[in-house]
């Protein structure tokens, strides 16, 4: 080593402007997927491919896939939603604020128009009105829905369903996704 502790502490510090472009690796990549799928006891070969591994470990975390499509991303429904639509449901009510929830949350999971009018018919059983949650045609979405699929709205937040004092409670699996 020909230069002295100072000398190499003055070249580390100094600014060269030396920008390293990442190495991509996929035997790199492999090799970190082989390692998760050990981690999480997931049986694999080198004929496995790195999608269909990915795919095995997010399932066996437990974490939530997403799609993507040309409308963006597709969310599952959240638990803490989908008992919001129970509850109100079996309420046979909903107030504004918690059909826009609702509507934000199955829109943004990629349901059919006719599947939201459904829920919606269910939650109030009555005909449909002037309301524009839903029509009195089965196969079509009410003009709120519509209004909300042309400005692609996305769902709500989990700390904006918090703030409105619905949703997910603090210990709710949905804090985790």
């Amino acid at each position: 080593m020909d230069n002295s502790l100072e000398e190499l502490y003055a070249y580390a510090m100094e600014d060269n402007g030396a920008i390293y472009t990442p190495i991509k690796s996929k035997r790199a990549l492999r090799d970190m997927v082989d390692f998760a799928c050990d981690l999480y006891d997931i049986e694999h070969t080198v004929s496995n491919s790195v999608a269909h591994l990915l795919e095995k470990i997010n399932s066996a975390h437990g974490s939530t896939t997403h799609s993507y499509t040309t409308q963006g991303f597709i969310k599952p429904i959240r638990g803490c939603v989908m008992e919001l639509i129970k509850l109100n449901i079996a309420r046979g009510h909903s107030n504004h604020d918690q059909n826009n929830i609702i509507a934000a949350e199955l829109l943004n999971a990629g349901w059919d128009d006719k599947d939201i009018s459904f829920v919606f018919s269910s939650i109030y059983d009555e005909p449909a009105g002037d309301y524009g949650w839903y029509e009195d045609d089965p196969n079509r979405a009410g003009w709120q829905i519509r209004k909300m699929r042309q400005k692609e709205m996305q769902r709500y937040s989990k700390t904006k369903l918090k703030s409105m004092g619905l949703g997910c409670s603090e210990h709710c699996p949905c804090e985790e996704n």
